[in-house]
């Protein structure tokens, strides 16, 4: 049943990938990308820029877990989660590869390994929610007279306030003295599960400095991405003002993490094309659909560093059953 619902959900994403694409004219205005191989270059280097990025940002939070990844394996495992998202929906396939790699690399080490990656992906979130909410107020008059832009932003702060919240939480340590949070590790079920989560959690309060580089980090690669944007949807659309631009096509992203779709395909350029069309202005699909193909070279490098991990998985257990066999 699930492999039903995937195939259905894929599906549902290139029809309405093509749909989009093929009433606004996205075809045409992606093709004359084209002319412009700066932009293209612009695209692919925003790409490794994004990965390197991830790999710096989760070398952070992990070094506050005590587990050590290096710049090269963190590129990888970023790789890899790229590609994974491109199969799974809502991009959570990524995610579970990444720990898969992450817990065979540091055995015993599950619940910090998975808290670390959950972490790096709240980060990330928080630094675009951050941004996004920069740009809102450039575009004030916008989201004050468009209800649905307007909407989006409310809970954009609400989910950057709700992160904020929640970290300030999980590292006080009042908190942790309460008699409530006391109460809960002696009462809840799989209280030994959560008291290895909280303590995993409380562990950042010793490494605010690699949460603030990452979140640093984060910003950077999301200022960068909104350039790179910017400087596409000028092509794509030259009438719209550049303040409009990146604030319109990062708001419409956000789409791209519903769980609908593999990666949001076609769900993203549908929401950044309707957010556009509110202001009168076409091309939003066009300018994510580019951004989309621009993800592809590393997409293929993460493809092919899984099916060197899955190889050397089997020959690792096909080793270890020859070995067993001999005793």
């Amino acid at each position: 049943m699930r492999r039903v619902l995937t195939i259905l959900r894929i599906i549902f994403g290139v029809g309405l990938l093509l749909y989009v694409l093929t009433v606004t004219d996205g075809w045409q205005r992606v093709a004359e990308l084209g002319q412009a191989p700066w932009l293209i270059l612009a695209l692919l280097t925003m790409a490794f820029l994004g990965t390197a990025v991830e790999a710096v940002r989760l070398k952070l939070l992990c070094r506050a877990q005590r587990i050590h990844v290096t710049f090269g394996r963190g590129f990888q495992l970023s790789a890899i989660g790229a590609t994974y998202n491109f199969v799974f929906p809502g991009g959570t396939g990524g995610d579970v590869m990444k720990l898969y790699y992450m817990a065979r690399d540091n055995r015993g080490r599950v619940v910090e390994t998975g808290l670390a990656l959950l972490v790096d992906r709240a980060v990330s979130l928080f630094g675009l929610l951050l941004l996004i909410l920069a740009l809102a107020a450039l575009n004030f008059e916008m989201v004050v007279n468009q209800a649905l832009i307007g909407w989006l932003v409310l809970i954009a702060a609400s989910v950057a306030a709700a992160l904020l919240m929640f970290m300030m939480l999980s590292l006080s340590t009042k908190l942790r003295a309460s008699w409530l949070y006391l109460f809960a590790m002696r009462k809840l079920p799989l209280r030994g599960l959560l008291q290895r989560v909280s303590d995993a959690l409380y562990s950042f309060r010793e490494h605010k400095r690699e949460l603030l580089l990452a979140l640093a980090w984060s910003l950077c690669g999301h200022v960068s991405l909104a350039v790179v944007l910017t400087a596409v949807g000028s092509t794509l659309m030259p009438d719209a003002p550049g303040r409009i631009l990146p604030f319109l096509s990062l708001l419409g992203s956000l789409a791209n993490a519903l769980p609908i779709t593999p990666g949001g395909l076609g769900v993203g350029e549908a929401a950044t094309e309707h957010l556009f069309g509110l202001q009168g202005l076409s091309g939003g699909a066009a300018l994510i659909v580019a951004w989309r193909m621009s993800t592809l070279p590393v997409c293929v490098i993460g493809a092919m560093l899984s099916m060197v991990g899955v190889k050397q998985r089997d020959q690792a257990t096909a080793a270890s059953g020859t070995a067993a066999s001999k005793k």
